[in-house]
C-alpha cells in the first residue's frame, strides 16, 4: 500500500477475517500509516483494575479527557482532523 495517499487509507486496507492473535503474528499484514498522519497513544494507569473495581465511569471520563486534550492541541496547531472538519455547505 502506498502510505502517501491518506484520503483513502481505510478504504484501501485489506480486510482479514482471522483472530487478532493470528493477525498480530503476521507483520506483512500491517500497513504503514500515511506520512502526513500523527498517532497519539494514551494509557490509563491501572484501568483494568479500576474497571474491575466498578470505576468504569472514571476510566471513561479520563479516556474522554485525553481525546479532548489531543483535539485541542491539534486545533491550536491548525492540524485538520477529517472526522471533525467544519462543513460550510450541507451534503445531501
Amino acid at each position: 500500500m502506498n502510505s502517501n495517499g491518506s484520503s483513502h487509507f481505510y478504504s484501501d486496507l485489506t480486510e482479514y477475517r482471522q483472530s487478532i492473535s493470528k493477525l498480530m503474528q503476521k507483520e506483512e499484514l500491517f500497513a504503514d500509516i500515511p506520512s502526513d498522519w500523527h498517532v497519539v497513544l494514551t494509557d490509563i494507569l491501572d484501568s483494568t483494575q479500576s474497571i474491575d473495581s466498578g470505576n468504569h465511569e472514571v476510566v471513561n471520563l479520563i479516556a474522554t479527557g485525553s481525546i479532548i486534550a489531543v483535539l485541542n492541541i491539534a486545533h491550536d496547531a491548525k492540524i485538520s482532523i477529517p472526522f471533525f472538519l467544519e462543513e460550510t455547505e450541507p451534503h445531501y
